[in-house]
């Protein structure tokens, strides 16, 4: 007894190839007595063994495991004639199984009727992406099958890539049998870099029967990178100024280098200048273009000009300057070569027979100048920054593991006498001490004042102690510290100075300075990832607290119960960012957020609006800090007066920017739209304060050359 029973829903199939679909169904019953699994093959008598099952498309192609008595139903398309020019063809439907040998076999009939008019040929391109060098030759095969029951005469175009290109001409014409396939390839070179710009170029081949479109399939070229930008200079040296002098000369104009950048590559390049040198804080310089563009074959010019203040005595000196080019693409690597070196020979306002003359007055002054210019400092890089309530005393930590007290005072030399300015920074020496007070050998992270007590300051440490400071008296109240390495990145204090808020790589500390069996409740569930909280700020009614780091994440909490953290929300509307990028900085008024990050972006939120719904908050101006190229430029610090009239920020690229807000509407106002620039130094500012005072603004600021500087900008009545 055959375990296999099958059944056809057609005997007799008409089937015109490239017209409507052709399909029919097979039924399989399974007649054994255990589960078993089928499957169906189509075999055409006297068709081409090689063609195998591809004039068919079987679903399923194997059946599952069914039961015994169940039925399975296989679908079958038809494709293409499996005998081309044969019109009535019989074909055998075999339905066997994995399980048992038995074979089932039922009869179908094929009718193959001609279409009238060849319709739609396939064409297919077997690599259809391809990538190489200018110059370099390829052929691009192409296969194209006729499923009809007719001979064909085809044409094939070549459309899309230059006919320059394809040496061998854009046309083929190919006679094609009935139920046939046929190939045939088109050649490709590329011309030189210079004229085959690298990018893809997409093509298509298409198919013509008497003028007729039949048939396309698309492809692409991808012209590879080559070549490169060769820098030059014309000349590499110069003197200021120009000619020798024998008597006393003020000219001190610039020079000019000229620049050459030839683009022998077949990449489009914007190209932009850095100029290095130990004196780069002494000399200033702009390019001609700022930066310019580069088109495959042509070469692009920029005038380099270069002015340095002349000193007053001394020999001619000697500057060594570095051209460093930069390349918007970099595929090929920098321009060769990537720098070039240039000289700047500076001659004195005075020559060397007057300044004999002049000695004995100069050494004089020089007796007296280095009490009233040298300025006690910081050796290395300055971290924080901080007014006091009321000015003085000014701190500052920095990476040489010191914190240093400072004045602003009138009484200088330079302010009272030659009145430079209203208020200078006068140095009060080392507040605390890296040796004295036992840091450990690790740099100041974050320096602030305790809200109600001006005189107390909170000090914290890249090792992750927190020091309680007496400034007047230069003595230690209390040091705690909860997790060794665990840098400090942001304290904040209570009004009342009752509280203080730490922020960790990951985690937030309360502590309670009142008590010390509370100071320490860990949260470390803000976030599950747990990310570095970078800054943290209190409103000023202390009714929310705020942090935020790492991923631009930004988290706003209720500060309800003052014995235990907040429950946090995040600032969804803030955009995600990547591991390398971070919300740098946080400021508040009792209405106004500002947010700044290392995207450049500063934003400002209502924060009346934002503290109770987080998810709905959305920011109510938004604008960007870029370099000169355009690059965005990384926001380190803000501060903010207590008014929320005047807001500063700087970062990476030394300038300190001021915008004058309107604190009702919570934006900028229309004419400050831009910022102002208050100052500008050489190297990035970590670390900003600002405070109003008597119709002006005092602005400090602590930078990567060490230095902590205070300036005045005087308000406009």
């Amino acid at each position: 007894m055959t375990k296999i029973d099958g059944s056809l829903s057609k005997e007799v199939v008409e089937f015109q190839p490239g017209g409507n679909r052709a399909n029919f169904e097979v039924y399989v019953t399974n007649k054994s007595d255990r589960f078993a699994s089928f499957r169906v093959e189509l075999l055409a008598a006297g068709a081409d063994p090689n063609i195998g099952h591809r004039w068919y498309r079987l679903s399923p192609e194997v059946s599952a495991v069914k039961p015994p008595g169940d039925k399975t139903t296989f679908s079958v398309d038809l494709l293409s004639s499996p005998i081309p020019g044969v019109e009535t063809i019989n074909v055998t439907v075999q339905i066997s199984s994995l399980e048992f040998r038995d074979i089932f076999r039922l009869s179908l009939r094929l009718k193959i009727i001609d279409a009238a008019e060849p319709s739609w040929l396939q064409i297919e391109l077997p690599v259809k992406n391809r990538s190489l060098y200018p110059r370099e030759q390829i052929d691009i095969p192409v296969k194209i099958t006729n499923p009809y029951q007719r001979n064909v005469d085809v044409v094939l175009s070549f459309r899309g890539i230059e006919a320059s290109w394809l040496d061998k001409g854009t046309e083929r014409r190919l006679f094609i049998g009935a139920g046939r396939d046929s190939e045939t390839s088109f050649s490709c070179q590329p011309p030189i870099a210079v004229r085959a710009p690298s990018k893809k170029y997409p093509f298509q081949v298409q198919a013509y029967l008497q003028g007729k479109l039949v048939g396309s399939a698309d492809g692409a070229l991808e012209i590879l990178p080559v070549g490169g930008v060769f820098f030059s200079c014309s000349p590499k040296q110069h003197w200021i100024p120009k000619k020798n002098y024998w008597f006393f000369n003020l000219s001190s104009k610039p020079v000019n280098y000229l620049l050459k950048f030839k683009n022998s590559s077949n990449l489009f390049q914007n190209i932009w200048i850095d100029i290095k040198t130990k004196k780069a804080k002494k000399i200033t310089y702009k390019c001609n273009p700022q930066d310019g563009n580069a088109a495959p074959g042509e070469t692009l010019s920029i005038q380099l000009e270069i002015n340095k203040n002349r000193p007053w005595f001394g020999f001619t000196q000697k500057l060594n300057l570095e051209a460093f080019t930069n390349l918007r693409d970099e595929r090929l690597g920098k321009t060769d070569p990537p720098s070039q070196e240039l000289e700047l020979n500076i001659r004195p306002l005075f020559p060397v027979w007057l300044q004999l003359l002049l000695i004995l007055l100069l050494s004089l002054l020089l007796l007296f100048l280095p009490a009233l210019l040298e300025a006690e400092g910081h050796t290395a890089q300055v971290n924080s920054v901080s007014f006091s309530g009321v000015v003085d005393p000014i701190v500052s930590g920095s990476d040489d593991q010191t914190v240093r007290s400072w004045e602003a005072t009138p009484d200088r030399f330079f302010c009272k006498f030659l009145k430079w300015q209203k208020f200078c920074l006068k140095s009060n020496g080392i507040l605390i001490d890296n040796t004295a007070e036992g840091t450990g050998e690790k740099r100041v992270s974050v320096l602030r004042y305790r809200s109600e007590r001006t005189d107390q300051l909170g000090v914290g440490l890249e090792n992750g102690e927190i020091f309680l400071w007496e400034v007047n008296k230069k003595e230690k109240i209390d040091s705690f510290i909860k997790q060794k390495a665990d840098r400090v990145f942001a304290l904040e204090f209570s009004k009342n100075s009752q509280y203080l808020f730490s922020g960790h790589g990951g985690q937030l500390w309360q502590w309670d300075l009142t008590n010390p069996g509370k100071t320490n409740s860990l949260f470390a569930e803000i976030d599950p990832n747990r990310f570095a909280i970078f800054t943290l700020a209190l409103s000023q009614d202390e009714k929310t607290l705020i942090i935020a780091g790492r991923y631009n994440k930004i988290l706003l909490g209720s500060w309800e119960n003052k014995n235990q953290l907040p429950r946090f929300k995040s600032l969804e509307s803030y955009p995600k960012g990547a591991i390398g990028d971070y919300i740098t900085s946080i400021v508040t008024t009792k209405s106004i957020l500002v947010t700044a990050d290392t995207q450049g972006y500063i934003r400002l939120w209502n924060l009346q609006e934002c503290s109770p719904k987080p998810n709905e908050c959305r920011p109510l101006e938004r604008w960007q800090i870029t370099y000169q190229s355009g690059k965005p430029m990384p926001v380190r610090s803000m501060a903010l007066t207590k008014d929320g009239s005047y807001l500063i920020a700087a970062g990476d690229d030394g300038i300190i920017r001021l915008w004058i807000l309107d604190d009702r509407e919570i934006k900028r106002q229309p004419e400050y739209i831009s910022g102002i620039e208050i100052a500008k130094y050489p190297t990035r500012i970590n670390s900003v304060d600002i405070i109003a005072l008597d119709r002006r603004l005092l602005i400090l600021s602590g930078a990567d050359d060490s230095q902590v500087r205070l300036e005045n900008y005087v308000l406009i009545k």
